[in-house]
């Protein structure tokens, strides 16, 4: 067996204990989730006519604190809603008041509806990467296995499986570590470094057979 090289250890170690240190702040406090994942104020507003994103941005920047995302539906071109961490009531008719305003529509033909949004759990947005990782990761391993079975098939299948595991457990633990927002780009990055180790590996291997 290869022996590793001093340098290969101590990077191995801080791997291992950014992994731990990560597992153990996720276990404690949690990740820090991003806007859109924690507990939020929706404001959903009909205007009932055309309207411009940047007019709506302006209004809530003018009167709502924080930050704020803007949407509007895909198939109601009169239709917007604003996220924010938290609004007063207060806050909340301010906005109402501009919009009628910017607008010039009467107070009753608008319908403003707040919703408190509970924070979701992050099991819940893993869940539907799972078992596609999971089936893609076997099939990779297998393949791979067999491919450069030369270099010891075991080898070769153990660490198609968990380099990738590794990689993105090293990913999530700096996520942890550094309070970066768990937000909805975390998952699609999160799949594109898994398949980037994959393809690593597989070079790998076809580099070492030569």
């Amino acid at each position: 067996m290869k022996q590793l090289s001093k340098k290969q250890k101590i990077i191995y170690a801080v791997i291992i204990a950014i992994i731990l240190i990560g597992i153990i702040i996720y276990c404690t406090i949690g990740f820090n989730l991003g806007l859109m994942f924690s507990n939020n104020k929706r404001i959903d507003i009909y205007i009932g006519k055309d309207f411009s994103i940047s007019d709506i941005k302006q209004i809530a920047d003018e009167t709502l604190d924080g930050k704020k995302i803007i949407q509007t539906a895909e198939l109601l071109d009169d239709y917007a809603s604003v996220t924010v961490k938290d609004a007063s009531e207060e806050q909340i008719e301010n906005f109402k008041t501009k919009i009628i305003e910017k607008y010039n529509i009467s107070e009753n033909s608008q319908l403003v509806n707040t919703i408190d949004v509970p924070s979701v759990k992050i099991i819940d947005v893993m869940k539907y990467y799972i078992f596609p990782v999971l089936l893609a990761t076997i099939i990779s391993a297998v393949y791979l296995a067999v491919r450069f079975r030369k270099q010891n098939i075991f080898r070769v299948f153990l660490k198609t499986i968990f380099m990738p595991i590794i990689i993105d457990a090293l990913y999530f633990s700096i996520i942890a570590i550094f309070r970066i927002p768990f937000n909805e780009f975390v998952m699609p990055i999160a799949l594109f470094i898994y398949i980037i180790t994959l393809i690593v590996c597989a070079y790998k291997f076809k580099k070492d057979e030569k």
